[in-house]
């Protein structure tokens, strides 16, 4: 079993990987949904949304994105990840989730994510392979 505070507030996720310049940090995405959670019916049934760029200030859009830089960065990560937050209303991030191996679908935030960026997926998976 496993018991965690419930913290009130917008869900936002950032991608990011390492390229051959260094660390890349994507848009930040927002994931809107009627159901309490990003569950499975959210998730692949359609019942959510998904805002990228996030409809955020440009203070907390940088907040996010350093702190994602940061995390990638004192984890030694590698490839493709998506860090996952709770941002209360007073705009403190709470980190949910490090998915190391986020979805890679049509359907899936990080395409999204470097669509909005322009960057195509070939470019995508070209540059963290090299």
């Amino acid at each position: 079993m496993v018991i965690e505070e419930f913290i009130d507030g917008r869900e936002l996720t950032n991608g990011v990987f390492k390229s051959k310049e260094g660390i890349k940090v994507l848009p930040v995405t927002e994931i809107i949904t009627d159901n309490d959670f990003f569950d499975y019916a959210a998730k692949y049934n359609g019942e959510s949304i998904e805002v990228t760029p996030a409809d955020i200030d440009s203070a907390l859009t940088k907040k996010i994105k350093t702190l994602t830089n940061h995390i990638y960065d004192i984890l030694n990560l590698k490839g493709i990840a998506r860090i996952d937050y709770i941002v209360t209303p007073k705009g403190s991030p709470y980190i949910i989730e490090i998915n190391t191996v986020p979805g890679q679908s049509a359907e899936s935030i990080i395409p999204q994510m470097a669509e909005v960026e322009g960057i195509g997926l070939e470019e995508l998976f070209g540059e963290y392979i090299a």
